[in-house]
């Protein structure tokens, strides 16, 4: 089912990444075929949360279309498919802060002009986000997605 319901949109699912919203979901590393690019797919099985979970989640889901800026990630797409939210984004190949960290190669760190890059552009996007009148509320190592070829 979830495999045809990417196939209908033009995705293909390649990789498990993790899991996604607070573990309702799964995240995946995919394939958009039609444009030949690479994206983070989260599916999320809407039926084993509460109605307050899925409000949040809708909740999230307008204001990230709402914001625009080069270090937010909104979403590409969502849809849904028998009780499966499906939200396509771009694929942030390093993955987050907190997985960078458990690498054997940061074991002792992250080197500081690295994280020095990775402050700036968090605080860019936290100022954005704050003249917007939002205030984002779960800020953590795992929520800060990095990505080769910097920015987002």
């Amino acid at each position: 089912m979830i495999i045809q319901h990417l196939q209908e949109r033009r995705l293909k699912i390649e990789g498990r990444i993790g899991f996604a919203y607070e573990s309702f979901g799964a995240a995946y590393t995919g394939m958009r075929d039609d444009i030949g690019r690479k994206v983070a797919i989260k599916i999320v099985a809407l039926h084993s949360m509460t109605e307050d979970e899925v409000d949040d989640l809708r909740q999230e889901a307008y204001v990230l279309r709402l914001l625009d800026h080069e270090f937010i990630i909104g979403p590409a797409e969502y849809f849904v498919k028998s009780s499966l939210l499906y939200c396509v984004t771009n694929l942030m190949d390093l993955g987050s802060v907190r997985r960078i960290l458990n690498l054997p190669d940061y074991s002792h760190g992250i080197p500081e002009n690295t994280i020095a890059a990775i402050v700036k552009q968090l605080a860019e996007a936290l100022e954005y986000v704050h003249t917007c009148g939002i205030v984002h509320r779960g800020i953590r190592c795992s929520h800060i997605l990095c990505s080769s070829t910097g920015g987002e």
